[in-house]
């Protein structure tokens, strides 16, 4: 049973419901009781369960009172409406009570009712329900920790007109019980103060040792908390480099709270980049890291995985002239043309290929019905249309549970980008168009090569991945109906072209790039976020009047000069140093500012292209540039630890200002690589790359995802 039951708004009173809860609990206590009163409140109360407002109900069934904490946001609550609702029609008004914490309450005593249009504190449901003003306390005047307390004398007054109501007590016989209580207490206190201070002159010496042993004892302690904290850092550290590819949004997050476990620990420093980074892929023309999600959703009850599936009917759209010239004969008796779908501009088509044999999966394709792209591969001879035709741009096996969910939603809105489950993943594919450019190269009528990348966090096979409504959001169903949704245009890095007249700053402390070139200076954040425009004088970036909210005058310096356009190998830039000189970089060599060699970086396979050295020698940055093969940039810390690698982007390398970032500029590293003239900035502190995911909101650790990963929120309260 409950003395009360307290129903609140978390926004409007989350400070203030425990505090009132606490004090109740407290006021007129025995110094050998625990509580006098047993309160509810959601969070205090609670178990985890799928059954929140049977719980509730329960609760509220078991309470003797009600205490509704009025405000607007609680008049608005739709928890709040429920509970007052429930009490309304099982319960007595006489025993609902009211603590005014924002907004008015005012009774209008020639009509015995509440002005409707000044009081914003009562839910509709309770305003209509008295006929006399109701017994309310107002604690509006009580906002920070100092005032919520029972050494406050106004607090303790409005907290005992409450706790007389809930004792069945004359305010006066409640504070009276409370003083004598506190005279007891101090009776007591100053009883064992008597007889402690006459024990101390005699065990002087068993003190002086008792508070030694104390402190060895809570030395221990802390070494022994401090172990645990590094040890769940640890297993965190393993599980978010386990997840890195499968899933960088839980590894991602996990990184995090090993960091919050143990702030300097550079594995957790290093998991952290790891995910942010696992998957860099060019998408809209920019590049971009990880797709993160936003947010798993519930399980979907209403979806279930299809039972059976059958084409009884074909449903072709695609013009009988194309399928002729592909050699495609639909009505074969083995394997035929079951089933296409249109892309949004009815120029690209999904062709399905029902299965040979029972289970076997079945065979679906991409295909540019108009005959603008293909892909080269294997060129068949049609005998007859007498003409050669080329490999669909995109083949895939599927199941036939996959295949019962694909439709036109699989297509984006824009005819841009075709989305296909796959295991437990979903394949983004870009659907080529004259003049769009992937990796600097531009596809054109006679040979295109679709770009692929992947997403998915699925434990089980996708059944369903399509896209939404004018939107580049791609939302995925497993077998287990669990939903998760990806947002593939949240993730964009800084991508600058640089051409032979450019010059790219940073401000000072690196929180901008700026590209000045013949035409224009253009300024953005680390995350390719363009802030406006504005010209370079002497060192100074001043923006345009239209942009000046977003950005005001800085000093900047140069990072890329236009020398380095026509450069090949970067050969003069494998030598850097420290800004206090103390840390000399030659290649993977590291001294000290007489010579002496201190470390050797070792794990790449060529010869190093460019090097650099963070302003107080915390990070070095080294990348090559073959001639043949893969570039590559890699990221160390003062003690040789290799914390991030990235594939496909070397040459020139160089970090910004306070190590907030660094940049590569690749171009003419390799002949197959054919590389995209740009510079790629690539954020790496780690509280501005905390600050990004939670600023857009990326999937948080749920309750049960800590409980599943090991997390002990109890070791994060000192941090």
């Amino acid at each position: 049973m409950y003395d009360a039951f307290i129903s609140y708004s978390h926004a409007a009173d989350g400070k203030l419901a425990p505090a009132v809860e606490k004090s109740l609990q407290r006021f007129g206590i025995p110094w050998w009781k625990k509580r006098v009163l047993n309160i509810f409140r959601d969070e205090s109360s609670l178990s985890v369960s799928p059954h929140l407002w049977t719980n509730i109900e329960e609760a509220l069934s078991k309470s003797s009172y009600l205490i509704y904490m009025a405000s607007p946001k609680s008049a608005e609550s739709k928890w709040v409406k429920k509970e007052i609702n429930y009490w309304i029609e099982n319960k007595s008004l006489d025993t609902l009570l009211i603590a005014l914490t924002d907004g008015e309450i005012i009774w209008d005593e020639s009509e015995s009712v509440f002005f409707d249009s000044r009081t914003n504190s009562l839910p509709d449901n309770l305003k209509t329900k008295f006929d006399e003003e109701p017994f309310y306390i107002d604690l509006r005047a009580f906002k920070n920790k100092e005032e919520l307390s029972l050494k406050n004398l106004l607090f303790q007054k409005e907290i005992l007109k409450l706790a007389a109501q809930l004792h069945g007590k004359a305010p006066k016989d409640l504070a009276s019980e409370e003083l004598k209580a506190q005279r007891r207490w101090r009776i007591i206190k100053n009883t064992a103060i008597l007889i402690l201070t006459g024990l101390l002159v005699f065990s002087i010496y068993q003190t002086i040792e008792a508070i030694n042993n104390k402190n060895d004892a809570i030395e221990q302690a802390n070494n022994a908390r401090n172990q645990t904290k590094k040890s769940i850092a640890n297993s965190l550290i393993a599980t978010s480099n386990y997840l890195n590819q499968t899933n960088p949004t839980v590894s991602f997050r996990l990184a995090e709270y090993s960091l919050m476990y143990d702030s300097s620990n550079i594995d957790s420093y290093s998991a952290l980049l790891r995910a942010f980074y696992s998957n860099p892929h060019y998408y809209l023309g920019q590049l971009h890291g990880s797709s993160f999600y936003d947010n798993k959703s519930q399980k979907m009850k209403d979806i279930e995985p299809p039972k059976d599936l059958e084409f009884y009917a074909p449903d072709i759209k695609v013009p009988g002239s194309f399928l002729k010239k592909i050699g495609i004969d639909y009505k074969s008796e083995f394997l035929f043309l079951s089933r296409t779908i249109l892309s949004p501009e009815s120029n690209f088509s999904l062709f399905f290929y029902s299965p040979e044999a029972d289970m076997a999966e079945y065979t679906v394709e991409l295909w540019d019905i108009t005959g603008e792209f293909t892909r080269w591969g294997n060129r068949i001879w049609n005998d007859e249309t007498e003409d050669w035709y080329d490999d669909p741009l995109y083949q895939q096996y599927l199941t036939y549970n996959q295949i019962d969910g694909l439709d036109e939603t699989n297509f984006s809105y824009d005819n841009r980008y075709l989305v296909v489950p796959r295991n437990n993943k979903a394949n983004i594919i870009s659907i080529p168009f004259s003049g769009q450019k992937y990796l600097g190269r531009t596809f054109d009528t006679y040979s295109s090569i679709p770009l692929e990348f992947e997403i998915g966090s699925s434990s089980s096979q996708l059944i369903r991945a399509n896209f939404s409504t004018e939107e580049h959001i791609v939302s995925t169903i497993d077998l287990k109906g669990d939903t998760v949704s990806f947002n593939l245009e949240k993730m964009p890095l800084l991508t600058i072209p640089f051409g032979n007249k450019t010059t790219i700053y940073s401000d000072i402390e690196g929180e901008y790039i700026i590209s000045e070139t013949l035409n224009s200076t253009t300024v953005w954040n680390l995350f390719g976020e363009k802030l406006g425009t504005g010209k370079i004088d002497k060192d100074v970036f001043k923006p345009d009047s239209a942009f000046q909210k977003s950005i005001k005058t800085v000093n900047v310096i140069s990072i890329l000069s236009p020398e380095y356009y026509n450069s090949y190998g970067f050969e003069n830039d494998t030598a850097a140093i420290s800004m206090d000189g103390l840390i000399k970089m030659n290649g993977t060599i590291i001294s000290d500012s007489l010579g002496k060699e201190q470390l050797a970086l070792e794990g790449h396979s060529e010869i190093i292209s460019s090097v650099d050295v963070s302003d107080l020698g915390e990070y070095f940055l080294t990348a090559i540039c073959p001639k043949i093969g893969v570039p590559e940039t890699k990221l160390w810390d003062n003690k040789g630890k290799e914390l991030l690698t990235i594939k496909n982007f070397g040459g020139k390398v160089g970090f910004l200002p306070k190590n907030k970032a660094f940049y590569t500029y690749t171009i003419r590293c390799c002949v197959e690589c054919d590389s995209d003239p740009s510079v790629v900035v690539w954020p790496i502190d780690k509280t501005v790359l905390i600050n990004w995911v939670n600023k857009n909101q990326i999937h948080e650790i749920t309750d049960s995802e800590k409980s599943q990963f090991g997390i002990e929120t109890s070791y994060l309260i000192d941090n």
